[in-house]
C-alpha cells in the first residue's frame, strides 16, 4: 500500500490536469442544463453522491422491524448508536424516504422532526463536542414501491440497487456508512428469515408470528444491509467457525440439487479464501435461492447472497455472488458508474480459480434502447467482462490484473473507485490509468453480410439420361464463375465430376446414369456459399433410407413433401413411417405426407397416432398436420383434448396454435374459458388469451386479460397479459385508472412496460399521467423511459 499511494502523489500533476479538463466539462455541463431548463435539475439522480458530507459517525444500530409480507408493509424502531465528528453539531440528516415517522428521540427525549424531499432532519444539542454520543430512535411504518420487491410466491426481499436501503430502513444511506448492527426482524408463522450477519435467536412469538435475531460483528456498509422473508427450505453446513446457509423458495429446487448447491458453494468459498490468501470478510454467507430475479442488477449485500432460478447457472452466480464479497463489498465503490473495474478484477479471480467462461442467462429482462447507472453490473455486464477478459484483452493487461489481485484484496475494506485500482496499476506496468481496455458488446446474431446461399432444382430426364440443375440466388449472388465437386452416386460406385455457375439465376446440363441412386453438389470446399438442392422424389428416398448422418436423413425427408403432385410418394412415405426411425426423420416424414395429402379423407389417422408420441418434434409435426382436417370432428376433437390435457406449455401453445386456426370463434372462447377454469398458474391461460385476441375476440381477451395482471402471477405471465391490454384496449377511460395503479407496481418491469405501452393508447394524455409518476419513480430505467416518453422519443 505504500508503494501505492507514493504512485499517487508522483501521479499528482497528472491528476490535477486530468480534474481541471473535468471541471471545465462540468462547468459546461452546469450551462448546458440550464439551457434545458430547470426542469432537467429535478430529475432523480440514480447513483451515491461522491464524497458526501458526513459530520456523524454510526457506531450501530438495534433494528426491530415487523414485516407483513401480505399487505407488504414495514412497521419499524431503529435504534442507533451515533458520534458527532465535529463540535457544534446542531442537526441529523437521514435518509428515509416515503416513510411514515411517528417518532423520534435524541437520548430518550422526543424531539421535533421534519421530513423534506426523502430526508428525515432530526435536532441534536447545538453545544455538542467532538466525538459526543447519541443515542436515537425512529419509529416508522412504509409499503415501499421501490427497495423492496416481492414475487407471486410472497417472499419479500431487498433491492440492492443504488439508493434503496433508504426505502425500508430510515439511514444515512452511502457506501462510506458502516456500523454493525442488530436485526430483530419479525414474520409471519410460515415464513423463514435470511439477513445480513449471523443468525442469533428464533423465537416464536405466538401462533401467527415468529421473531429471527441476526447480527453482524464486523461493521457493514448501510448500502449492504439486506433481508428477505420467505417460506424458505433450509440447509446449513461449517465453514471453519463459520457457516454457510441454503434457504430456497419451496418446490424450486429437487434435494439433491439443493445439497449439491450447498457443497459446491462451500467448495468456492473455500477455493477463493485459499487464492486470495484472506479469510471470508463476514461472519456467515446466507443464500437466497428465488425464482425470479425482478431485474435486479446486482445479487449480493454484506454476507448475503441471492441466486435467481431464472437467470441460468445457478454455480455462474455463486461464483459472481461469492467473489463480489470481497471486490464489492468489503472493497466497494462509491459510485456505480464508477465501477468498472470491480466486474473486470472479478472476472480475473473467476479465470483464476477456473478454466471456463460461465456466463449468465437474461430472460423476463425487458428490452431497453438506452443506458442507466445500473448496466455496470447486471448479467450483461458480467457475460461482457468475463467473454473479453477471456479473449480480447491486452496480454499486458490481463497479466498486470491477475498478478494484483492477491495484493489488492489485501488492500483494507472500504470505499474505492476504478481510478485507484487503475493507478495502483499503473505503477505494475506504466500504462496511464486513463487508458481503460475499450470492449464492445458483441452481436449475438452472427452476420450474414458475406454468405451466399442458392436454391438449386433438380430436374430429371430419366429417358436422355440428363439432369437440369437451376440455382437461384436467395441471399447474395457470386459475381464470378464458381466450380464445385458434383458427387454422383450408383449402387457401386462414386463418381465426381464438376459443375460450374454464376449470377442471380444459371442452369448447367449434366449427365446421369441410369442407375443413378442420388446426386449432390458438394459446396464444403466454399464454406461461404450455402446450397439448399431439391432433388428428386427417388433420390430423397433413397437419401432418407441411407443418408449418412441423422440431419442428412432428416433433410431429405422434409424435402419429398415439395413433391405434392407424385401420386405413388404417398405410399412410399407410409412404408418408411412404419420402419423404425429416429424422431427428427419421423417428424420430418409427418411433415412432407401432410403436405402430399393434403388433409385427404382417411389420411388423419397416420397423424392421430402419432399426437401423444414421446418425442417432442414428432408431436408438433402430426399436430400441425392436423389443421388441414378442419372438417373433420376427430381431427379437430383430438387437437382441443390433446390441448386441454397438455401436461407442458411448449405442448400447449404450439395445440392451442393449431385449434385455434380451426375452430371457430365461439368453440374456442368455450376452450378459453375451459383453460382459465382450470389453469391456476396461469401461463396456459394467458397464452390462450393472447390467442383469442389474435382472432379478434378482443372485448373477451380484454376482460380476460385483466385479470392477470395481479401481482400473485409469475413476471411473464403479467407482462403478456399487459401487452394483450396494450394491443387490444384502446378505451381511454380505462387507461387511466388502470395506468395509475400499473405505475405503482413494486415490480420495475411492469412499470417499464407500462411506460413504453402507453403511446399506443389513443386519447390518453401521457403527459399527465407521467408527470404525476416521475418524481417518484427512483428505479432509473423506468424513470429513463418515463423522459422518453415524455420528450417524445
Amino acid at each position: 500500500m505504500d508503494s501505492y499511494f507514493k504512485v499517487l502523489k508522483r501521479k499528482d500533476n497528472q491528476i490535477n490536469q486530468f480534474m481541471l479538463g473535468r471541471f471545465l466539462k462540468s462547468v459546461l455541463t452546469i450551462v448546458l442544463v440550464f439551457a434545458v431548463g430547470i426542469s432537467t435539475l429535478k430529475a432523480q439522480q440514480f447513483d451515491y453522491q461522491k464524497y458526501p458530507t458526513l459530520s456523524i459517525d454510526i457506531i450501530s444500530l438495534n433494528l426491530d422491524l415487523d414485516v407483513n409480507p401480505e399487505d407488504y408493509s414495514l412497521v419499524g424502531s431503529a435504534n442507533y448508536e451515533l458520534k458527532s465528528k465535529i463540535a457544534g453539531l446542531d442537526s441529523l440528516i437521514m435518509h428515509a424516504a416515503h416513510m411514515e415517522i411517528k417518532n423520534v428521540s435524541v437520548n430518550e427525549e422526543s424531539v421535533e422532526f421534519r421530513l423534506h424531499n426523502d430526508s428525515l432532519f432530526i435536532p441534536l444539542a447545538d453545544s455538542s463536542a467532538a466525538g459526543e454520543s447519541f443515542d436515537v430512535v425512529i419509529d416508522y411504518s412504509s409499503s415501499p414501491k421501490f427497495g423492496i420487491l416481492k414475487n407471486e410466491s410472497g417472499t419479500l426481499w431487498t433491492s440492492l440497487v443504488p439508493k434503496s436501503t433508504r426505502h425500508w430502513l430510515p439511514t444515512i444511506d452511502h457506501p462510506r456508512v458502516t456500523f454493525v448492527s442488530t436485526m430483530n426482524i419479525t414474520v409471519p408463522s410460515g415464513y423463514r428469515l435470511v439477513a445480513t450477519g449471523s443468525k442469533t435467536g428464533e423465537e416464536i412469538n405466538d401462533v401467527n408470528s415468529v421473531t429471527y435475531t441476526f447480527k453482524t460483528g464486523n461493521e457493514v456498509p448501510a448500502t449492504a444491509l439486506s433481508f428477505a422473508a420467505g417460506k424458505f427450505k433450509s440447509r446449513e453446513t461449517s465453514f471453519g467457525i463459520k457457516n454457510i446457509t441454503l434457504n430456497i423458495e419451496e418446490n424450486l429446487l429437487a434435494d439433491e440439487e439443493q445439497q449439491e448447491l450447498l457443497e459446491r458453494s462451500y467448495q468456492i468459498l473455500k477455493e477463493t479464501e485459499r487464492y486470495l490468501g484472506m479469510e471470508f470478510p463476514f461472519e456467515q454467507l446466507n443464500i437466497a435461492v428465488l425464482k425470479d430475479h425482478s431485474w435486479e442488477p446486482i445479487s449480493w449485500g454484506a454476507g448475503i447472497l441471492f441466486l435467481y432460478k431464472n437467470q441460468g447457472s445457478l454455480e455462474a452466480q455463486l461464483h459472481r455472488g461469492i467473489y463480489a464479497q470481497w471486490f464489492g463489498v468489503h472493497q466497494r465503490p462509491e459510485q456505480w458508474s464508477d465501477a468498472d473495474f470491480y466486474p473486470l478484477i472479478n472476472s480475473g479471480l473467476h479465470f483464476q480459480l477456473t478454466d471456463k467462461r460461465m456466463p449468465l442467462g437474461i430472460t423476463d429482462s425487458p428490452k431497453t434502447s438506452f443506458k442507466t447507472t445500473y448496466d455496470h453490473y447486471g448479467a450483461d455486464a458480467w457475460n461482457l467482462w468475463q467473454r473479453n477478459f477471456e479473449k480480447n484483452i491486452d496480454l499486458n493487461w490481463r497479466i498486470t490484473v491477475l498478478n494484483s489481485i492477491r495484493k489488492i484484496a489485501r488492500w483494507e475494506g472500504g470505499v474505492y473507485s476504478s481510478t485507484d485500482y487503475a493507478t495502483y496499476w499503473y505503477e505494475q506496468n506504466g500504462q496511464p490509468y486513463f487508458k481503460l481496455p475499450s470492449f464492445q458488446k458483441r452481436n449475438s446474431s452472427s452476420t450474414q453480410s458475406d454468405s451466399i446461399s442458392y436454391r438449386v432444382d433438380y430436374t430429371l430426364d430419366e429417358q436422355e439420361g440428363k439432369l437440369k440443375l437451376t440455382f437461384t440466388a436467395k441471399q447474395g449472388i457470386v459475381k464470378e464463375l464458381i466450380t464445385l465437386p458434383f458427387v454422383i452416386v450408383s449402387a457401386n460406385s462414386r463418381d465426381t465430376s464438376e459443375v460450374t455457375f454464376t449470377g442471380q439465376k444459371d442452369s448447367v446440363l449434366v449427365n446421369v446414369p441410369t442407375l443413378a441412386e442420388t446426386a449432390y453438389i458438394d459446396s464444403s470446399v466454399k464454406p461461404n456459399i450455402d446450397l439448399d438442392q431439391y432433388k428428386p422424389a427417388s433420390y430423397l428416398i433413397y437419401e432418407v433410407r441411407n443418408g449418412a448422418t441423422v440431419s442428412q436423413r432428416a433433410e431429405a425427408a422434409g424435402k419429398l413433401g415439395s413433391h405434392s403432385d407424385n401420386p405413388d410418394l404417398q405410399l412410399a412415405i407410409r412404408d418408411i413411417l412404419n420402419q423404425e426411425l429416429e424422431p427428427a426423420v419421423q417428424a420430418a416424414l409427418l411433415r412432407s405426407f401432410a403436405q402430399v395429402t393434403d388433409g385427404a379423407s382417411g389420411t388423419e389417422q397416420v397423424f392421430l397416432d402419432e399426437i401423444n408420441s414421446p418425442h417432442d418434434q414428432v408431436r408438433l409435426a402430426a399436430l400441425m398436420a392436423l389443421q388441414n382436417y378442419p372438417e373433420n370432428e376427430t381431427a379437430v376433437s383430438s387437437i382441443r383434448s390433446f390441448a386441454t390435457g397438455a401436461s407442458s406449455l411448449k405442448d400447449f401453445k404450439n395445440a392451442a396454435n393449431v385449434y385455434s386456426s380451426i375452430a371457430d370463434t365461439t368453440t374456442f372462447k368455450s376452450f378459453v374459458n375451459t383453460i382459465v377454469q382450470q389453469d391456476t398458474a396461469g401461463f396456459k391461460a394467458v397464452y390462450a388469451i393472447q390467442e383469442l385476441a389474435n382472432m379478434g375476440v378482443t372485448d373477451q381477451a380484454v376482460t380476460l386479460a385483466e385479470y392477470y395482471l395481479s401481482d400473485v402471477y409469475d413476471y411473464s405471465i403479467r407482462a403478456s397479459a399487459l401487452a394483450v391490454l396494450i394491443q387490444h384496449d384502446k378505451v381511454t377511460e380505462d387507461w387511466r385508472s388502470r395506468a395509475e395503479e400499473l405505475l405503482n407496481d413494486t415490480d420495475p418491469r411492469i412499470r417499464f412496460l407500462t411506460v413504453v405501452g402507453l403511446p399506443n393508447i389513443p386519447g390518453l394524455n401521457i403527459t399527465e399521467v407521467l408527470s404525476a409518476h416521475i418524481q417518484d419513480e427512483y428505479d432509473a430505467r423506468v424513470h429513463k423511459a418515463m423522459e422518453q416518453v415524455l420528450n417524445g422519443n
